[in-house]
């Protein structure tokens, strides 16, 4: 809840928000659009809105999520699990 994200908003830890590796991030084309997140173990689904930029995600698939996402489809003791995803909107 305290510095801006690249997309120039400033969220709650709780937001459904994500950061976008910087290729895919594009530029903050794609600020504001929502991803459809699949968490490929259990099948737990969730939606989170783009609002930040990942320059250390390691690939074009990583996601990195707000805490409140996050937890919505695992634990922090986890600290990584595998998805699938793709663009909502």
């Amino acid at each position: 809840n305290g510095n801006a994200g690249a997309c120039g908003d400033k969220n709650s830890d709780d937001a459904m928000i994500c950061a976008l590796q910087t290729e895919v991030y594009a530029s903050g084309a794609n600020c504001g659009r929502t991803i459809l997140v699949t968490r490929t173990d259990t099948g737990g689904t969730m939606t989170v809105t783009v609002a930040d930029e990942c320059p250390t995600c390691e690939g074009t698939g990583y996601v990195d999520f707000s805490v409140g996402a996050f937890t919505s489809l695992g634990t922090e003791d986890e600290g990584m699990y595998e998805i699938s995803w793709y663009f909502a909107s």
